[in-house]
Formats: C-alpha cells, sequence, structure tokens
C-alpha cells in the first residue's frame, strides 16, 4: 500500500523496485492522468484538514469520486451561493460530522470560512476555494482552486481548464500553467528523457491548442510550452513551481539563432518588441504573438508605430497580419516610399479598391519642435476660423442689402405699421434667408474644389498644422449646413444625389440617398440604383486623436443596398447588388464580394426574394419635379396660414390705433394661435394623399422611381413633413390620428410616428426611444422596394435606434433591446425581450406595474405650450448673427463703405458668440429652474410618468437638447462640448473628447474619466422606463475608454476597467459587465483582436 501525493507517486512509480505495489491512495493536489493504471487498487481522495482530511474518494484519475458517509458536498455559484446544476462549474463546499470548529486564535478567517450551512436549519458547511463540478456520473471533477483564476488582459482565465486540455493532448505524466510577465506559460511532464521527442511535443501541443478542434479560447492558449520529462519537487512532495519558471530562462530563444536587424525601420521594431515584451533579445522573424504579445500590448505597439512613422492607416490589423519586424518593416518601408515619391492616385474606381488608407504630409514636419507645432496649428486653425468668416459676411452682404430695404420701408410708414408692411417685411426677410444660404453654397461649393483638386494630388492625411486643415476646417462648417438644409429639402428624391454630384461625388445613375450622412462628399463613390436608407452614417474621414483627419474613398458598386442606421467604415468597398441590412457594420478598410449580404457583424446566406414580375418604368423628370414641389406644398400652407394669422391680427389691433410696442407683446402672447397653420397644412396634405393613394396607402411592389413609387413615397413625405412642422406633441397625435388616420395613442407621448400611418398599427402604452425605426418600406437590390405594414403590440417597449421592418408584427409586451433590428422573420412569443443583430430571444417579467402608461392631459398642455415658446426663443438666437448683422449695416449707413464694411464684419464674431453662449446659458438656466439637480432623483426611486417631477424631468430635457444640439454642432470643438457638459453637472477629465451630438442626459449622475473618447451621436442615458416608471441611474466611463459611433450605454450596466474599447453600433445594456478589451454588436461581446478577428469578417 501507498499513500502519497500524486507527483510523488507518480516517480516512486517509475522504479521498478517499487512494481509491487497493490493498493494506491493519492491526495494532496490535482491527480496526474493515467496514474490508476499503477496500481491494482487505486483510491484518488479529497478532502482539507479543516473537514477532517477525507471527504471524498473514487477510483479514477479523471474525478474525485463521491462523498464519504456523513459527508455533504456542495457545489456552489460562489457569486450569489446557488447551488450549481451538473455540468456548471461552482466552489466545493463541505457539511457534516468532519466539518472543525474553526482555526485557532483566527475568529474573521473563522467566520469567513466557516457559515451556517445555507442548505440545511443545521450544522456549518466549510468553503474550500476549490473548484469542481458534477460529471453526467454523479461524481466530482476537481478544476483546481479558485485562487488560481488568474485575470490577464482583462481576460478571467481558468488555468485548470487549460492544464485539462493540455494533458488531454499529451497523454503524459501531467500539466501545470502558470503565469510569467502576464504571459501564460504551461509546463509538461512526459516521462521520457528524449530531448528530441520532448522538443517534437512542444510543437505538437501547441499546434493541437491553435487548431479549431481545442475549445480554448485564443487569449487561454499559452505563449510557450515546455516539456520537460518530469516536474522538480518540493521537499513536502508538490510541484516546484519556482523551480519551473528558473526552468524557463534555461528554454528562451537562442541568441546566436535570431536574425538582426538590417534598416533602422527592423531596428525600431525589434527596440519596441524587447521593450513591450519585457526580453532581452528578439529578431526580425520572432512573431509577436507567439513571444507573448496580446491586444492590449498590440494596440500600443500601433499607437508608438503611427506616432514614429506619421502613418495613421497602420492598424491593428495590418500589425497582426504581419506579426514580425520583418514582416512590419517591409510593409511600412513600402508605405513611406509611396509618400516621399508623391505617387498620384489612380483612376477613382481603380484605385480605391486598395483599402489600406494612405496618410502623410510634407516630411518638414518631423522636424517640427512640439511647441512650435502647437503654435503653427493655433495659427492655422485661427486662419481656418477667420476664412470662415469673411465667407459667411460676404454671404450676408446681399442679405443685409434685402434687409435695409424693409428698414427703409419702417422709416416711410413710422409708426402706422399696416398690413402691407408686415407682408413686405416677411417678404423680404425670408427672400434674405434664400439668398443667404445661395451664397453660403456658392463658397462651399468653391472651397470643396479647391479641397478635392488638392485631394487628388496628395495624401489622403489632412495634418492639423498644415493649410489644407484650414481649407478642409472651413468647407467642413459650410457643408454641414448645406447639407442639413439640402437634405430636409431634396431627401428621397433623385435630386439629392444630384447634390451631392455636384460637390465632386462620383455617383451613377438613380440612385436613392434617403438621408445620407457624408462628411466629404467627393470621397463617395457609387454605381448605378443604390439606395442609401434613412439614418445610414457613411463614414469618408476619421478625425485623429492629435487632430489629424485620415480620409478614404468610400466605393458603393451598382445596386448595393444600405439599410436604416447602419455603419460603413472608412475606405469599405462594397461589391455589386450587396445588401447592409439595418443596424448593421462594415468596418473600416472592408471589401465585400458581389451579392454579399451583412446582418449585424457577420456575413451571412439569405433565401432570395421572390419579387413578382411588375412592369414599372422609370418616370420622366417631369414627375420627379412635380414630386419636389408637391412635398413642399404643406409646409407652404403651413406659412401662409401662419403668416396671415400674424398679418390680421396686427392690422386688426393698428385699426385700434394700439400703440407699436403692445402690438409685439400682443403677437407673443398669441404665438400658439400658430399651431392652426400646421393644422391648416395638415388639411391640405391629408387631400393630396387621397389624390394620391385613392383614399388608403396598400403594400406591395413597385420599382424605384417609377411612378407608382413616386406617388407612394410623396404620400408619405406630405404626411411626415406635416408632423414634423407640428412637432411631437399633442397637436401633432391629434392630426395624426384624426387625419391621417393613424391608430395611435394620444395621450402617450413616447410613442413615435410611423413612416406611413395607413400601414401602421401601434398598440396603447408603447414606448419608444431616441432613434428608432418603423419602416414600412424596404429596399432590394435591382431597384425593387417592398411596402408592408408594422403592428406594435400593446405595452411593448422600442429602445434606443432599433429598427422594425415592413410585415413585422410585435406581440403585446414585447421589448426590442438597444441596436436591435427585428423583421417578419423574427420568431417571438408575447412577454418577451429581444436583442441585438439578428436578435435573441429573452424571457421578460411581466407584472402589472411594468407598463408605461400615457401623461395626464394637462401636463400635456403644458408641455405643448411650454414647447411652442421655447422653439421661438431657440429660432430668435439662431437668426440673431443674421439680423444683428443687418441691423449693425442698416445702422451704420452714414458712414463710409469700407468703415461700414470692418464694423459690420467685426460685430459678426460677436454677435455670433453672444447667441451660442445665450443658447448654452439658456440650458443652464432651464435645468436649474426646472430640476435643480438630477442626482437628487437617485434616493427617489421609480417615479410615476404622471408625477410633476417627470414632467419637468421631460421639459428639462427637451429644451436642453433643443437649444444645444445647433451651436454645439456649429462650432464642433472637443472643448465647447466638454465645457457645456461640466457647467450642466457632469464629471468629465482631463483630456476626453467628446463629439458634439453625443446625447447625454441626467449630467449630474454622468462620470467620465481622462483620455476618453466619444463619438459621433453615442447614447449614454442615465435614465430607464422598463419598470412602469422613470428611474434614474449612474453611468460610469473610466479613463482611457474608447466608444463608437451610435454605441449606446445604459443604465444598469458597468465597465470595471479602463482601455475598454466600444465599436460602432455596440449596445451594453444593463446587467453587462465590461473588462479591458475590444468589444462589439448587440448585445455586447468581445471582439476577437488577438487571432485578427475583427469585426466584420471580410475579403480585404
Amino acid at each position: 500500500m501507498l499513500e502519497i501525493t500524486p507527483a510523488v507517486a507518480e516517480l516512486l512509480l517509475d522504479d521498478e523496485s517499487n512494481s509491487n505495489v497493490k493498493l494506491l491512495l493519492v491526495g494532496g493536489e490535482a491527480c496526474i492522468q493515467g496514474l490508476e493504471t499503477k496500481a491494482d487498487i487505486f483510491i484518488n481522495g479529497y478532502g482539507p484538514t479543516e473537514c477532517s482530511i477525507w471527504a471524498t474518494s473514487g477510483n479514477k484519475s479523471s474525478t474525485i469520486g463521491k462523498p464519504l458517509p456523513n459527508v455533504t458536498i456542495y457545489i456552489v455559484n460562489p457569486d450569489d451561493g446557488t447551488l450549481c446544476p451538473p455540468g456548471v462549474s461552482g466552489e466545493i463546499w463541505i457539511g457534516g460530522i468532519g466539518v472543525s470548529e474553526g482555526y485557532h486564535n483566527r475568529p474573521e478567517l473563522t467566520a469567513e470560512k466557516f457559515i451556517p450551512n445555507p442548505f440545511s436549519s443545521s450544522g456549518k458547511v466549510y468553503k474550500t476555494g476549490d473548484r469542481a463540478m458534477w460529471d453526467e456520473n454523479g461524481e466530482i471533477r476537481y478544476l483546481g482552486r479558485f485562487d488560481h483564476q488568474v485575470k490577464l488582459r482583462g481576460y478571467r482565465i481558468e488555468l485548470g481548464e487549460i492544464q485539462a486540455e493540455i494533458e488531454r493532448y499529451s497523454q503524459g505524466k501531467g500539466a501545470l500553467v502558470l503565469v510569467h510577465e502576464e504571459k501564460l506559460v504551461a509546463f509538461v511532464a512526459s516521462g521520457l528523457s528524449d530531448e528530441t521527442a520532448n522538443e517534437a511535443m512542444e510543437g505538437r501541443l501547441m499546434g493541437a491548442l491553435k487548431s479549431d478542434d481545442c475549445p480554448l479560447t485564443s487569449y487561454m492558449v499559452p505563449w510557450k510550452i515546455i516539456v520537460v520529462d518530469e516536474f522538480p519537487l518540493t521537499p513536502n512532495g508538490k510541484v516546484d513551481r519556482k523551480s519551473l519558471l528558473e526552468l524557463l530562462m534555461l528554454h528562451s530563444d537562442d541568441v546566436s539563432s535570431l536574425v538582426a536587424p538590417e534598416t533602422e525601420t527592423q531596428s525600431f521594431l525589434c527596440d519596441l518588441f524587447k521593450e513591450l515584451l519585457n526580453l532581452h533579445d528578439i529578431g526580425i522573424d520572432c512573431i509577436f504573438a507567439e513571444k507573448g504579445g496580446h491586444s492590449l500590448l498590440v494596440m500600443q505597439a500601433v499607437t508608438r508605430i503611427q506616432k514614429n512613422f506619421r502613418i495613421e492607416c497602420f492598424s491593428p490589423r495590418h500589425f497582426i497580419e504581419f506579426g514580425s519586424a520583418r514582416g512590419i518593416a517591409l510593409y511600412i518601408d513600402d508605405i513611406t516610399s509611396q509618400v516621399h515619391e508623391k505617387s498620384l492616385f489612380n483612376e477613382c474606381k481603380g484605385h480605391a479598391t486598395n483599402s489600406c488608407s494612405l496618410g502623410f504630409d510634407d516630411v518638414k514636419f518631423d522636424t517640427i519642435e512640439a511647441g512650435k507645432f502647437k503654435v503653427e496649428e493655433l495659427v492655422v486653425k485661427g486662419a481656418g476660423v477667420f476664412v470662415l468668416f469673411a465667407s459667411i459676411f460676404m454671404s450676408m452682404l446681399p442679405s443685409n442689402i434685402m434687409l435695409s430695404v424693409a428698414w427703409d420701408l419702417r422709416a416711410k410708414n413710422g409708426d402706422n405699421l399696416s398690413s402691407y408692411y408686415f407682408l413686405a417685411f416677411i417678404g423680404i426677410f425670408a427672400s434674405s434667408i434664400i439668398v443667404f444660404m445661395l451664397c453660403i453654397t456658392a463658397f462651399g461649393w468653391i472651397y470643396c474644389k479647391l479641397l478635392h483638386k488638392w485631394i487628388n494630388f496628395q495624401s489622403k492625411t489632412i495634418r492639423r498644422g498644415s493649410f489644407y486643415y484650414a481649407l478642409w476646417y472651413v468647407f467642413d462648417r459650410l457643408w454641414f449646413v448645406i447639407n442639413m438644409v439640402t437634405g430636409r429639402m431634396f431627401g428621397g428624391t433623385v435630386f439629392y444625389a444630384w447634390v451631392y454630384k455636384a460637390f465632386g461625388a462620383d455617383i451613377g445613375k438613380w440612385n436613392f440617398f434617403e438621408d445620407v450622412q457624408v462628411r466629404l462628399p467627393f470621397m463617395l463613390l457609387t454605381g448605378d440604383c443604390v439606395a442609401v436608407e434613412a439614418g445610414a452614417k457613411l463614414e469618408t474621414i476619421i478625425e485623429q486623436s492629435n487632430g489629424d483627419i485620415i480620409i478614404d474613398f468610400l466605393i458603393l458598386e451598382d445596386n448595393v443596398v444600405v439599410g436604416p442606421n447602419s455603419y460603413i467604415g472608412l475606405g469599405a468597398h462594397l461589391g455589386a447588388s450587396s445588401v447592409i441590412k439595418p443596424l448593421s457594420m462594415v468596418s473600416f478598410g472592408s471589401k465585400t464580394q458581389d451579392e454579399t449580404t451583412i446582418l449585424g457583424c457577420s456575413r451571412v446566406t439569405e433565401e432570395s426574394t421572390s419579387i413578382p414580375s411588375i412592369e414599372d418604368e422609370i418616370a420622366p423628370i417631369s414627375w420627379h419635379m412635380a414630386y419636389f414641389l408637391a412635398s413642399h406644398i404643406p409646409y407652404m400652407c403651413t406659412a401662409l396660414c401662419t403668416v396671415g394669422i400674424f398679418v390680421g391680427t396686427s392690422h386688426l389691433l393698428v385699426g385700434f390705433n394700439v400703440h407699436r410696442g403692445a402690438i409685439f407683446a400682443i403677437l407673443f402672447v398669441l404665438l400658439p394661435l400658430a399651431s392652426f397653420g400646421p393644422i391648416f397644412g395638415a388639411t391640405c396634405a391629408w387631400i393630396i394623399r387621397q389624390i394620391l393613394n385613392s383614399g388608403q396607402a396598400q403594400p406591395g411592389w413597385s420599382k424605384l422611381y417609377s411612378k407608382s413609387f413616386l406617388k407612394q413615397r410623396l404620400a408619405s413625405q406630405v404626411y411626415q413633413s406635416t408632423i414634423a412642422s407640428l412637432g411631437d406633441s399633442i397637436l401633432s397625435r391629434l392630426a395624426s390620428n384624426f387625419i391621417f388616420g393613424t391608430n395611435i395613442d394620444v395621450n402617450d407621448i413616447f410613442t413615435t410616428f410611423p413612416e406611413e400611418p395607413n400601414l401602421t398599427f401601434i398598440g396603447k402604452n408603447v414606448f419608444c426611444a431616441n432613434g428608432v425605426k418603423l419602416r414600412n418600406c424596404s429596399f432590394y437590390p435591382g431597384g425593387w422596394v417592398h411596402y408592408g405594414t408594422v403592428e406594435i403590440g400593446d405595452e411593448s417597449i422600442i429602445l434606443d435606434r432599433s429598427v422594425v421592418g415592413p410585415d413585422t408584427k410585435l406581440e403585446k409586451g414585447v421589448m426590442l433591446g438597444s441596436i436591435t433590428s427585428v423583421t417578419c422573420q423574427t420568431n417571438h412569443s408575447p412577454w418577451t425581450v429581444l436583442l441585438g443583430v439578428p436578435p435573441l430571444q429573452l424571457v421578460r417579467t411581466c407584472p402589472e406595474n411594468t407598463k408605461i402608461t400615457g401623461i395626464p392631459l394637462v401636463h400635456s398642455l403644458l408641455l405643448d405650450l411650454s414647447r411652442i415658446y421655447f422653439d421661438y426663443i431657440v429660432d430668435f438666437f439662431a437668426i440673431l448673427p443674421i439680423y444683428s448683422n443687418a441691423i449693425i449695416w442698416v445702422v451704420c449707413a452714414d458712414q463710409s463703405l469700407v468703415l461700414r464694411l470692418g464694423i459690420t464684419f467685426a460685430a459678426l464674431p460677436i454677435c455670433s458668440a453672444c447667441a451660442i453662449i445665450s443658447l448654452l446659458l439658456t440650458c443652464l438656466v432651464v435645468k436649474k429652474l426646472l430640476v435643480g439637480s438630477y442626482s437628487k432623483y437617485l434616493s427617489q426611486g421609480v417615479l410615476q410618468v404622471g408625477s410633476w417631477s417627470v414632467l419637468k424631468w421631460i421639459l428639462s430635457n427637451m429644451f436642453i437638447h433643443e437649444a444645444c444640439g445647433m451651436p454645439l454642432l456649429l462650432v464642433n470643438e472637443f472643448w465647447l462640448t466638454a465645457f457645456f457638459w461640466k457647467m450642466m453637472g457632469a464629471t468629465i477629465g482631463n483630456q476626453t473628447k467628446i463629439d458634439p451630438d453625443v446625447l447625454m442626459l441626467e449630467a449630474d449622475v454622468l462620470v467620465i474619466g481622462d483620455n476618453c473618447r466619444i463619438e459621433q451621436e453615442a447614447t449614454l442615458l442615465c435614465h430607464k422606463f422598463n419598470n412602469g416608471g422613470l428611474e434614474i441611474a449612474p453611468i460610469v466611463v473610466p479613463s482611457n475608454t474608447s466608444i463608437g459611433s451610435r454605441a449606446v450605454i445604459l443604465p444598469g450596466s458597468e465597465i470595471l476597467d479602463e482601455h475598454v474599447t466600444l465599436l460602432p453600433l455596440t449596445s451594453v445594456a444593463p446587467g453587462v459587465k465590461l473588462n479591458a478589451g475590444t468589444w462589439q454588436g448587440s448585445p455586447a461581446e468581445k471582439a476577437d483582436i488577438e487571432s485578427g478577428v475583427l469585426p466584420v469578417q471580410l475579403t480585404c
């Protein structure tokens, strides 16, 4: 009989003199696989000293058997104390008569380890700290210690799982995995004294662990595997871990076999590898990942390479792909040689297929001192601001002259403010706005052509300290205004594509741009019959952390369809007839083959859609012009009715000899009468819809830009424009219900409006958050459009940026998580949660108090009345720079022309600054008056929707974001956005950059650390409605966190570590905890950067 630890047993039984052992009893540590073959009778025992040594026994090396008599074993989830089912690992808790009283003179440790038995009315249990699980035979499989669970690079790793896999492949005498300098190192005892065989086993094991058959993820594969004949032991007979780590140094690479660097680039990379990997020697053929390089080190290396060689296009994908110093150096040298030669671009559609975005400026910047470079940046930015204001001022001159005519009319009329004066003034004022926009467009076109000409002969990076940055800055600010205005005028028509073509985009025939967001239009190339649906973001520039601008072409070949709320990264190339589904993402530099379908972050295979045979030709251009004019009839009717109301009222007051000041005061009080204008416009829109739809819109198919498509599109357009003019008010819901026939709850202010009222049915108590789209139409390659119905069941909740496709019916009580897309093919049941793209189905609890009811009628009226006045206040500040500049121009009429121009030009930035400051200060005043601080809501729990507290919350958020949105977007400076939200109560660290269109609510409970980056249209919400009311909860964003465009962070989620990156369209739901690394998708999951698998797995 032999009773001993497994490691010593292996050593003794290899000696032939001990071959007569009949009974082998082992314990004290994990058993070596195959040890049961060494004796006739084998017992693998387990039990700590605290429980009288023995607690379980078995006859296999793979398990520790079953509990002994009078011993109770529990496998418990250490987080919540619940019992684990078979196959689920947990902590071993031991109960029974063998459990000791505790530790001598150590009461704190005793209280921690010895606790009352929660699963029995008497006795206590001992928490062992050992990890195990029940197998299918009712035996316990030992998995190691919980304190052997390590956390590397943000990943929690069970060393026992890795050891078990190595033992399965090695069939040796045991394996042990240790952590050395943030790297996993595996040791294997082979029982072979042949060094050559051991080295061969190392390679074979590493290949097996990296194969697809191995269940270990890439971050669990050891950096190095060392095979020895047997493990060194301590005097107590256990494996000597310290000696194994010393053995690691003897297995380092032979310096003589390393290839030394031959070029300066290789020398830099080798030094960088040695520094990051903490190695003494490394060769140019050593693979970074195989030497222990993980994702965080990859990101550090990429940043250093970008900074040293000034190549912003160099990405983690390139680093992982080339791997070694030799491969990376060849790639870098190839790029830099192209820059030094100043090579021109190839023809647009030919050269743009190269997905790499090259970006450099003149080499002179490499030698500029940091301080001098900062000065040059300030000078360049100042020059850009000066040119911008000069362009705006020159655009204002015609408007100033026109408004001075209106002033002359006032001088002639004196105090006799007749209706003729009001009509003439309004006509001149409206004309001046149109002339101003035409001049802005002309200047934007000139700067676009200049920038386009330079881009064609220079690089794809615009340096912050270069002259071209100033040119880009001026164009970008003007283009923001131009695209916003033209999008509202021409969106969804063939003329919108013409606007992009005028600004340099290479646009094919019959493109449909419903709502395009492209910051550099001439970098967009499309084929024929391309459809870009509402909310799609096409990225042509990236603003780097150092202020440089990276640009690249975006290519959409013939018949490409880009779904709503989707994201196409910089430099992407979409093959012909590709379909990007709603809320899907194509990463930067990706290239898709023809007829590829992208769903979420992956390529999928879809069954071909059966399209009926329809003879539907494209309508002539006269139809498109008629469509454009007819779509603006509701606006014109609204404007005429509103003007008529105020002109008639003023004329009536003048007839009663009312003082001029009193007239304006009365008109201000009567501002709510302006709501009758949109009601009249809604009536006109209803008449148009009756003519177009013959009474009712119907589901079906049509051809893009055919007569039937234009009729259906126009019917939906006039409805949407009418509702937009009424705003989100009780009047808009009344008009939608009783004029247009929509099935919508009048009292429910949280319900979004449909695209086509005749095809949408919305139940009661439906909640829709920011950016939700209920789509009645979808596009298909070849220019086909399908219209279908959308039905939303009662008490449903649809969270941020989710999309519901045509022919979809949501059952009662369904919750759509943030960034979730559902179609008619989405199977679900009532009271379920659908989350992600494609959606996962989860169970939703449905107590009675979960439904979100509408607000009382009194609250709705107060909300609408406040909205009307606040809209006019915001509009007043918006036109203040133009109007005040015109007044100064008139006042200085007696001065010389030069002095008049100088005074007016100097006043423009002052007036603009005053308007911006006034709007931002208005936000602060509104917040202080209505809510004071949002942090007071933290202790109030769930607030009922009908309460005054919720009404004040709605008013404050509505006013704040309506007032701050335009000035922040126009200025578009990180420092102003951060300063504003700090002023509103948010805690924001140093060097944090936040884009102006980021949606942030409840600033007082929002904490953002240092060096964070929050990109365009990201959403950080500190409230939730899914408990039947409003509940405020804080959000904490640690330092060095990057939040991509349109990502959504909801309260109840946690970002545990620094250096977390959320890719675009990533949703972080309540209960989700993120550690360091890169996350993607909805629901958020870790992107495997180490293995080179990036968000969209496409051919590049």
